[in-house]
């Protein structure tokens, strides 16, 4: 009996109060697909700051480490060779790095030039001799180059 009862108006009023409930859902789904959007470019941020204000109050204190292993791993024996390899693996806890160069030839965005010596021929130009200093980075930011001597062809003058 209860069907009976609906008029055309009622059942107008419950189709218009259903497509406004629609359109209320439709709504709060849009707003809370921004307030995500909100609040994920809020923790990116936070993170960023985080790491800004790591990088700002450690970097000290790395490159404090970092000349504490250089002057230890100059030291002979075993218990030089471990404090410079346990201090090295507390920095990589923060992810700072000794650069490790992946070929022999010069690379002068993680590689500084402390001398250069005369190459022999062609095939040596920009070749690294040895190393003086061993470089650190964090991520892809270098803290300090590593320390080469390069050879280098020198033009000679034609003989006449």
């Amino acid at each position: 009996m209860a069907d009976d009862d609906a008029t055309p108006g009622s059942l107008q009023a419950t189709a218009l109060r259903l497509d406004e409930l629609t359109n209320l859902f439709r709504q709060r789904l849009i707003d809370d697909r921004e307030k995500q959007r909100a609040f994920d470019a809020l923790y990116r941020e936070l993170a960023q700051a985080r790491a800004l204000a790591d990088g700002q109050y450690l970097m000290p204190l790395i490159r404090r480490l970092i000349n504490v292993i250089d002057r230890v791993a100059a030291g002979s024996g075993e218990l030089a060779r471990s404090v410079a390899e346990e201090l090295t693996e507390i920095l990589s806890m923060y992810e700072v790095e000794e650069i490790k160069p992946r070929s022999d030839h010069f690379d002068p965005r993680l590689q500084e030039v402390a001398t250069v010596v005369e190459a022999a021929d062609a095939d040596e130009d920009g070749t690294v001799v040895s190393v003086r200093r061993r470089g650190w980075r964090l991520g892809t930011r270098v803290l300090r180059p590593v320390l080469v001597d390069v050879r280098r062809l020198t033009q000679q003058a034609p003989l006449t």
